[in-house]
């Protein structure tokens, strides 16, 4: 879903997280004809792409619509891009965790 975006020099994605099946969350934009995606699955798609066409930093906008319960999963998702140089916007009402955000060295 997000691999053309990335490959197509595209450096800011939303990302849209839901509730999904067995406590995971998923990647969809809600009430539409969109299909669902894992986020564990976008998230991988990220780590393998984001920086195969630009070195230029990642700027995800995570517009956050799962239940704190799944909030876990969703914080151990993105935990594994903290390395990268990929920024968080957060829009949600409803986080009750801190996401990881891209260390800024001086």
């Amino acid at each position: 879903m997000y691999r053309r975006q990335l490959i197509q020099g595209c450096r800011c994605l939303e990302i849209d997280i839901w509730d999904g099946a067995r406590g995971e969350p998923d990647v969809t934009h809600g009430y539409t004809l969109v299909t669902r995606a894992k986020l564990k699955d976008v998230v991988d798609s990220i780590k393998q792409y984001a920086f195969k066409t630009s070195k230029a930093p990642v700027i995800l906008s995570l517009d956050v619509k799962a239940s704190p319960k799944q909030q876990v999963s969703n914080h151990r998702a993105c935990a594994a891009l903290q390395a990268a140089s990929i920024l968080f916007c957060i829009h949600s009402s409803n986080v009750s965790l801190r996401l990881p955000v891209a260390s800024q060295d001086p």
